[in-house]
């Protein structure tokens, strides 16, 4: 590590495999510190494979001591305050901090969905959350959005738009040593593959392209390809049994590249379910930075930036089935199509390295204002 470089400290709640890329490049930029809140939290929500070498964590715990921490670093990153515990954290930090006169950014990837699609219970907790982080971002020298939906939720706090930056979230999927053909390997061959790629969850909206899809799936000599696990799980597979529909499991993202790039189209059919919208949907990120177009919907934060303009995809009214299956119909019939130069130049325009620079260009402007 270079002496010269900034040392800063990102606190998150967690080391998913899908921030690991990021963090690598972002360490380029600078001498970066990972300090972690909840030790297990991406192993139970996701159990992926990942490869940490590269990166130094350190987890907060009793040993943690921050009013001798703070002195090690230039620059901090407030977690996402998502919960109690982070929300505690930050306080402690910001408290020790301002002592110090130090600064920090907070960054978040928060929105909400409209209110007529939030129950009483979820908009009182949205009211406390908001309260939350305004309590810690306000004295932020700068806070980071993920993308446009979250600049207009910090607005309403409100934040001065002046300290907002976006930094448009990303993800990527490494590069594939070896290749197979997915559709000899599964006795598709010859036909168009929809792909859905994430948790089986409800909020995910599986059932609804299981719906939307089924009864044209064979009229349009295409199958409908599910990678990944959940709660759900069983009672999908009842739903679509008969129809070419295959569930293939949990996907390692060593290999995941593949059935990105040799599926027709993905789908990330997300709705609001109990007030909960998708903060941002990174599968959409790595779906075109395979030159694979996409249909998503109005409850993903990543498809008012990364679909806005049909040059990678459409984003669809949420929870609709009608208007899923049309569009399905549309492109499985050929009357809609896209471009796969014109697709990856969007993933070009929000790759992980852009998200990584963008960052880096909000921690030189907090240390030269």
């Amino acid at each position: 590590m270079g002496k010269d470089r900034l040392k800063v400290l990102f606190i998150h709640n967690s080391v998913p495999e899908y921030r690991i890329e990021f963090w690598k490049i972002l360490n380029k930029y600078i001498d970066l510190t990972i300090l972690v809140t909840r030790h297990d939290l991406d192993k139970k929500i996701y159990g992926l494979e990942k490869n940490t070498d590269a990166l130094r964590i350190l987890y907060f715990d009793s040993n943690f001591c921050i009013k001798k921490e703070i002195y090690n670093y230039d620059v901090f990153i407030m977690p996402p305050i998502d919960s109690v515990l982070e929300y505690k954290i930050a306080l402690r930090f910001k408290k020790e901090l301002i002592k110090a006169n130090k600064e920090y950014i907070y960054w978040s990837e928060k929105w909400e969905p409209d209110k007529k699609l939030q129950p009483m219970l979820k908009r009182i907790k949205n009211f406390i959350q908001k309260k939350m982080i305004y309590s810690v971002a306000k004295n932020a020298k700068y806070c980071i959005a993920s993308g446009t939906q979250t600049k207009k939720y910090f607005m309403t706090m409100p934040i001065d738009e002046n300290i907002i930056q976006i930094a448009y979230d990303s993800s990527t999927s490494p590069k594939v040593n070896y290749i197979y053909d997915i559709r000899k390997k599964y006795g598709i061959e010859n036909k168009k593959i929809i792909l859905y790629f994430g948790r089986i969850v409800e909020r995910k909206g599986l059932k609804l392209l299981i719906e939307a899809s089924k009864d044209i799936l064979e009229k349009y000599n295409s199958v409908l390809l599910i990678c990944g696990d959940g709660d759900n799980i069983d009672a999908y597979k009842k739903l679509a049994k008969s129809y070419p529909i295959d569930f293939i499991g949990k996907i390692q993202p060593s290999i995941r590249r593949l059935f990105y790039e040799q599926s027709d189209i993905f789908v990330l059919p997300s709705f609001t379910y109990k007030g909960v919208c998708e903060a941002w949907g990174l599968t959409v990120n790595e779906a075109i930075e395979c030159g694979t177009p996409v249909i998503s919907t109005s409850a993903v934060g990543s498809a008012y930036d990364l679909l806005n303009d049909g040059t990678a995809g459409i984003m669809i009214e949420e929870n609709n089935i009608d208007i899923l299956k049309n569009e399905l119909i549309k492109f499985l019939s050929g009357n809609r199509s896209f471009d796969k130069e014109n697709i990856f130049n969007k993933y070009d325009q929000y790759s992980v390295d852009k998200m990584a620079k963008a960052f880096f260009d909000v921690i030189l402007m907090c240390v030269n204002d």
